[in-house]
């Protein structure tokens, strides 16, 4: 494409410069970079075939990542912190109605509702929520202080108000939070097909773009004065 319209003395489409550009820079200028990203790639495919066959013939092993690292990596991603968020709070509020329903004060729920599977860096909120509560403070100013979401004290303060308990809210809550945890992960599994397919269909469209339009762009350089611009 290069020689062809060096010689005809007409300049490639932007879309065809932007991508000879890239494969220039990945192939020539930075050929390092490319191997790099080749055997990410290969370790990347190779971590989740071990760890996919792992869980099927040896579901018994321990995990070989991080607790820590794992819940560090969910927490600062936008959509996985929501959704870890959610499900904890849904089990931690229906454990919550549980036990206050059988007696249990809220500083002691929570303790024991620490215990649950959850975000590691959720769990620190709860049990600063823990803390304030049994220093004598609300449990819904101990919620907000301890940085839980604005439903969960406004809850149990319309709780206080309408002269229900706790576990009433806490059922209300649980309920409330696993149906969100539930609906996000649905919409999230229905859109990753058409977003993959989307996605490529960009990729492979925009290739297609970069080695058609020279050929347009030639022929209506190359045409007579009266049949320029046609295509």
């Amino acid at each position: 494409f290069r020689e062809i319209f060096r010689d005809f003395g007409v300049q490639l489409p932007p879309v065809t410069r932007a991508l000879l550009g890239i494969a220039d820079y990945i192939v020539n200028d930075q050929s390092i970079l490319l191997v790099a990203f080749m055997v990410l790639g290969f370790l990347l495919l190779l971590g989740v075939l071990g760890r996919t066959l792992r869980e099927i013939f040896t579901p018994w092993w321990p995990r070989t990542t991080a607790p820590w690292v794992r819940d560090m990596f969910v927490w600062y991603t936008p959509i996985a912190r929501t959704l870890a968020r959610d499900r904890a709070l849904g089990d931690i509020c229906e454990f919550l109605a549980d036990a206050t329903r059988a007696g249990l004060t809220l500083p002691d729920a929570l303790a024991q509702a620490r215990a649950l599977h959850m975000n590691s860096r959720f769990r620190e909120r709860i049990a600063r929520w823990q803390v304030l509560a049994g220093s004598g403070l609300d449990p819904s100013d101990a919620a907000r202080a301890a940085g839980l979401p604005d439903a969960v004290a406004g809850f149990m303060d319309a709780a206080k108000v309408r002269d229900a308990g706790l576990p009433d809210a806490f059922d209300f809550l649980g309920r409330y939070y696993r149906a969100r945890h539930v609906r996000l992960a649905a919409i999230l599994g229905d859109a990753a097909e058409p977003f993959i397919t989307l996605l490529l269909a960009l990729i492979v469209g925009t290739i297609a773009y970069a080695l058609i339009s020279p050929i347009v762009t030639l022929i209506n350089a190359t045409m007579q004065p009266q049949w320029s611009g046609v295509l």
